[in-house]
């Protein structure tokens, strides 16, 4: 009798270790590999075009391209174009979503399976269940290197934002202290928003992105390139702001590090 109940307990253990090992096996096998996206998060199936342009060079590495999120609702699309990769790679996204900080992984599904050439492939992703809000997107190439940065804000009226002018280097310097000279001006029912000697990089290309939450406009400052340098310089940015209905908005800058550079009060009418 004793030594039925102790095979019994054996058999059951050993059940109970299968079906845990099936169910790690079977985990990331259809859709995005890993982990859960994130509370009450989907993500549809990454989608991978055919080869766009065969090379047979590898010169770039696999960071290469634009990486872009494009809001649709509740939804964000995420998309990598002209990501460059081995021609016989397999692809799949892995979208993580932790707060408001999206990190998307490129994964190489069939790593042994290699060709004599390289190609540019365009992939992309469907994220839906997003709350509200803006969100800071990280693209993770095959080789777990930081490819690029982007932002996106989901759910929320948006003003209708100009193309950002950024000026030359007006002083070089080794220092990383940031200067701030936030100024606003009204012209033809525009908002053009300056920040003057804005203390970046060297070797920095940046964005002025807005959203409007309630009566409160935030333009913030994204770095879309990844080059760096050894030092660094003040910048002269501005941006121009359409489509505000009439009224009184409060308006704040936040530099690429999340910090505000400063706000002041607008009134249109």
């Amino acid at each position: 009798m004793k030594k039925t109940q102790k095979t019994n307990r054996m058999t059951n253990l050993l059940l109970g270790l299968t079906l845990s090992l099936t169910g790690l096996a079977a985990c990331g096998t259809d859709g995005n590999p890993g982990p859960n996206p994130g509370p009450g998060v989907t993500v549809g199936k990454a989608l991978q075009s055919a080869c766009k342009t065969e090379s047979k060079s590898d010169t770039g590495g696999l960071a290469f391209g634009a990486f872009k999120a494009e809001p649709r609702g509740d939804k964000l699309v995420i998309a990598h174009t002209d990501a460059r990769y081995n021609c016989a790679a397999k692809l799949d996204l892995k979208v993580t979503v932790n707060g408001h900080t999206i990190r998307v992984e490129e994964i190489i599904l069939n790593p042994t399976e290699t060709a004599r050439c390289m190609c540019n492939f365009d992939l992309s992703a469907e994220v839906s269940g997003l709350p509200k809000g803006h969100y800071d997107l990280e693209l993770i190439d095959a080789e777990g290197k930081s490819a690029a940065k982007t932002t996106a804000l989901v759910g929320e009226q948006v003003p209708a934002v100009g193309a950002t002018y950024q000026s030359a280097c007006k002083a070089e310097t080794k220092s990383d202290s940031f200067g701030a000279g936030l100024k606003t001006e009204q012209k033809d029912g525009e908002v053009i928003v300056r920040h003057e000697d804005a203390r970046y990089n060297c070797a920095d290309k940046l964005r002025m992105d807005a959203e409007l939450s309630g009566d409160t406009i935030t333009v913030r400052e994204v770095v879309t390139s990844t080059e760096k340098a050894l030092c660094m310089c003040n910048y002269d940015l501005s941006v121009s702001l359409k489509g505000l209905k009439g009224g009184a908005y409060k308006l704040k800058v936040v530099d690429a590090d999340g910090k505000e550079i400063g706000q002041t009060t607008v009134t249109l009418p």
